[in-house]
């Protein structure tokens, strides 16, 4: 068995047709026919059943092509980061974050000290509405992106770690009523408007909100719908309501700008964690993605 026999017996299972296969590969169908041949006789089982309809891969054919794929799979994934290795380490790796999310803050120190360990890697990164952030990653446009960790757990296929941890608060403009309060309650918000971007930028964000004003004993009884995240920023500080976020928004923590009440940590503690497509071969998102796995464990002195 040999490399060039797999993706000889791969052709022939996609096109159920030793012709076509032969095709593939520049050569004669007795040459292709020959290969499986030796293939089956290597393996001990058979791999196509051949009758009046045509070519049809047998039990262990079927098991055999995923088995194929996979060593190909790899194979090819090996000689990438081999040659990566090779040329120094040289690649590309594509992060995303939320638009409003303080990259300064969470993700720029992984990728400063990432470049420091890979300086011939280059990086890029992209801040993008919800939607079309979850889409980039889905669609291979970026290779990781930082959000918050339930919004990855509904993705299939993704693989998720928690990175940062941020404060649940609600935001208000430093002119509100509340804001120069003390010994302000959750419960003192009960007949304030909270302030929500559509839900295409947000899914379930007034759902969480309204599970989170009942465990503190009030229903939320108004809201008001804003284009986006940037508009609830706005509107918060026009003092058209408050809006129920966390300390990873940029600007969230400007005393200038805003006050803010901060939420009970058991109520409101927000993990924001890193997420990459189980199926994604870049191996240089491989050495970003441990760095970010050892950043970490320093950090925590762990």
């Amino acid at each position: 068995m040999n490399f060039h026999q797999l993706r000889i017996f791969i052709s022939v299972a996609e096109h159920l047709n030793f012709t076509k296969a032969a095709e593939d590969f520049f050569t004669t169908q007795p040459t292709i026919s020959r290969q499986i041949a030796l293939l089956e006789e290597d393996w001990r089982i058979p791999l196509f059943t051949r009758n009046s309809q045509g070519v049809l891969l047998t039990r262990e054919g079927e098991v055999m092509l995923q088995a194929s794929r996979d060593v190909i799979a790899r194979i090819n994934k090996g000689l990438e980061e081999a040659r990566i290795i090779r040329e120094g380490h040289k690649g590309s790796v594509r992060i995303g974050c939320p638009e409003l999310m303080d990259s300064a803050k969470i993700v720029r120190p992984s990728i400063c000290h990432f470049s420091r360990l890979y300086p011939e890697i280059d990086i890029t990164i992209e801040k993008l509405p919800f939607l079309e952030l979850l889409n980039s990653l889905a669609t291979d446009k970026l290779d990781i992106i930082f959000t918050i960790d339930i919004d990855l757990q509904k993705m299939d296929g993704i693989e998720y770690s928690s990175f940062h941890s941020a404060q649940g608060i609600i935001l208000m403009s430093h002119t509100h009523h509340l804001a120069a309060r003390e010994n302000l309650e959750f419960v003192d918000f009960s007949d304030e408007t909270f302030l929500l971007p559509e839900e295409e930028d947000s899914p379930n964000r007034e759902n969480r909100i309204m599970e989170l004003c009942r465990s503190h004993g009030f229903e939320c009884r108004k809201t008001l719908y804003v284009k986006n995240m940037e508009s609830v920023l706005l509107s918060v500080q026009a003092g058209k309501g408050v809006a129920v976020l966390d300390t990873s928004i940029i600007d969230a923590t400007n005393n200038e700008i805003f006050s803010s009440f901060m939420l009970p940590n058991d109520t409101a503690s927000i993990s924001i964690a890193h997420g990459w497509k189980k199926s994604n071969t870049n191996p240089a998102l491989t050495l970003y993605i441990e760095s970010l796995l050892n950043k970490k464990m320093s950090d925590t002195g762990m």
